[in-house]
This record gives C-alpha cells, structure tokens and sequence, in this order.
C-alpha cells in the first residue's frame, strides 16, 4: 500500500511539473525517484520486523508444542495410573465386603445366641 502511495505521489509530481514546465528537472526526477526509494525502503525494513517478528513466533510456538506434547503424556499416563488404581480400588471394596459378610455369617453360625450390634 505504501508503495502505491509512494509511485502515486511521485507520478503526481511528475505530471504536475511537466504541466507546469515542458519536461522535469533533473532535481524534479531525483525527487520522485528518493521517494519511492524511501516507500521501498520503508516497506523492506517493515517486512524484514515481521519475518523477525515471525520467526520468534514460530520457535515459541514450537517450544510451546513440545511442553504441551510432554504434559499431555504424563497427563495420559497418570489418567492410566488413576484408572489402574480405582478399579484394584473397586475389586478390593468387593473383596473387603465379601470377606466381612463371611465374616459375620459364620459368627452367627457359631454362636447363634449372640448378638454383634
């Protein structure tokens, strides 16, 4: 956009001195020629800011990808972890139940007269 601008400007200088005068002067055409230089200038540093700019943004981005990517697996394998240890913890209140109504059952069995309330 800048560089429109910039040959828009410098090609209203030119048919505005070439209006006013038969051809440009010399000065007229350095003028027009440095500004564009200056619009080109200007847009080369402004691109070159952004590829800088851009490129750190990618290698964060990286960077952050792979922290993600290392979290998510410790994160998998301790979810694997918790799913271990809920269903052992399932199979052990099972187990625990069973054992401690055995338990009273056969209490009951052998001594029917007394009471565990």
């Amino acid at each position: 956009m800048r560089i429109i601008s910039g040959i828009g400007i410098a090609i209203l200088m030119t048919f505005m001195v070439s209006c006013s005068s038969s051809e440009p002067t010399a000065a007229d055409k350095m003028r027009a020629r440095a500004e564009v230089k200056s619009e080109l200038a200007d847009m080369w540093d402004e691109g070159s800011e952004k590829v800088e700019e851009g490129n750190e943004m990618i290698e964060e981005a990286e960077e952050k990808k792979e922290k993600a990517l290392e979290m998510k697996e410790k994160a998998e394998k301790l979810l694997e972890e918790a799913e271990l240890m809920f269903e052992k913890g399932k199979k052990m209140v099972i187990e625990g139940t069973s054992l401690k109504n055995q338990s009273e059952t056969e209490y009951k069995m052998k001594y029917p007269d007394k009471k565990l309330d």
